[in-house]
């Protein structure tokens, strides 16, 4: 053991190893280079301690911190050191200037912050903005209203079960009366956003004074069927006498709507569409002439005239037998026509007689059956019918045929009969 104690203390060349320098933190102290042997741990070089350096916050570039709603504000200071050191100083915060919004503009309100850190005052500010007002609403009386592309659409409020749709909701259809002191809710933001549309919608049943009243550049005016009431002074008057006025009933309707009121004058576009009826057959139609019916709306009650076409000619009868007529008999303002029908003594004759359906009569004032007057279809079980409706002492001529519901069977002979005095 004392033999090994003298060799390791024998002189040796040493391994000479740098220990770097250690950079002091704000808080924390550093080491200058040194160095020693890696072999036996000998300091070489001693090493001297670097004072900490301490924070160097940046005064001169704070950062200001915004509780919720702005009515809380910190500063803070950020080491130039080490940006992970920050010094955080509470604020004391006071609104600042209020510019309201409007319908096309949003507004803003500022806060103002200021704090004091080693005895120097800073102030911060915050500007919060305010969104435009919303162009919609729904009036005491149930009324809603919105703005939207330049259009103003006021109707009744949705029902809140009926998934969006128009309904009553327990509310009143009519727009009340407005006066300039008591204006309507949707007149500022209409007169702000240019509205160059008014759209009204079916269950609205008043237009009240003033509604729409000052709106001026008005292009387009829709109004609903609904109403049953527009106040003369509803509308701007330069309006009335420009826009193009749209109504979703009759114009018989709306003569009635504005009988007696300055809107009796109005130029209006009816919109209404009409559900026709299948008509009832006034002048029926012929082989060489068209026939007449009255169309009904089953809407709105109106009526109109249209033609019925020309009946195709019978070229290849359907039906191979003729019925044969007699002499009609005359009255005053009706005729009897009879006939015979033909004789069913063959299986082929029974054949034809079991696919007729009716016996066709027909009368006209002239002999080629341009302007048929009548005409008529009864069984072939019977042998005579009445034209009834007749002119007095007025010539007819007569004739019949047979159909079977597909077709008809070739005219028989035509009768001259006049009708008495």
């Amino acid at each position: 053991e004392e033999e090994t104690s003298v060799i390791e203390k024998l002189p040796h060349s040493h391994i000479v190893v740098t220990d770097p320098q250690v950079d002091p933190t704000c808080t924390e102290t550093g080491l200058t280079e040194g160095t020693h042997c890696s072999k036996c741990n000998e300091i070489l070089s001693g090493r001297d301690i670097i004072p900490a350096a301490g924070h160097d916050y940046d005064l001169e570039n704070p950062v200001w911190n915004w509780g919720e709603n702005f009515q809380t504000a910190s500063v803070i200071f950020t080491c130039r050191n080490n940006p992970d050191h920050k010094e955080t100083i509470s604020g004391m915060v006071t609104p600042g200037v209020v510019e309201s919004p409007s319908y096309a503009k949003t507004g803003k309100k500022t806060y103002n912050a200021t704090a004091v850190y080693k005895n120097q005052e800073y102030k911060g500010e915050m500007t919060e903005t305010i969104p435009v007002l919303a162009p919609a609403g729904i009036t005491q009386e149930g009324i809603s209203w919105r703005i939207a592309d330049g259009t103003l659409t006021v109707g009744v409020q949705a029902d809140s079960h009926s998934s969006g749709e128009v309904g009553s909701h327990g509310t009143d259809t009519m727009i009340r009366d407005y006066t300039s002191s008591d204006p309507a809710p949707w007149l500022d933001a209409a007169i702000e956003l240019g509205v160059s549309k008014i759209f009204v919608s079916e269950g609205i049943t008043k237009i009240g004074d003033h509604s729409f009243d000052g709106i001026t550049a008005i292009e387009e005016i829709i109004l609903p069927r609904s109403l049953t009431e527009i106040a003369d002074n509803g509308f701007e008057e330069t309006s009335l006498g420009t826009a193009k006025i749209s109504y979703a009933g009759t114009l018989t309707e709306w003569s009635a709507l504005t009988d007696g009121t300055a809107l009796s004058k109005v130029e209006v576009i009816s919109t209404h569409v009409h559900t026709w009826d299948n008509g009832s057959i006034v002048q029926p139609p012929t082989t060489t002439a068209e026939g007449l019916k009255i169309l009904t709306c089953t809407d709105c009650g109106e009526k109109k005239t249209v033609q019925v076409p020309m009946l195709a000619a019978v070229k290849n009868p359907t039906v191979k037998k003729v019925p044969s007529i007699k002499t009609p008999a005359a009255a005053k303002t009706s005729i009897t026509v009879k006939w015979t029908h033909f004789k069913t003594n063959t299986a082929a004759a029974k054949k034809i007689w079991k696919g007729i359906k009716k016996v066709q009569i027909q009368c006209s004032t002239d002999k080629k059956f341009k302007k048929v007057v009548k005409t008529a279809a009864v069984s072939k079980s019977k042998t005579k019918g009445v034209l009834k409706g007749l002119k007095k002492n007025t010539t007819y001529y007569i004739r019949i045929r047979y159909t079977d519901g597909k077709g008809f069977s070739k005219w028989s002979g035509t009768k001259k009969v006049k009708t008495r005095k």
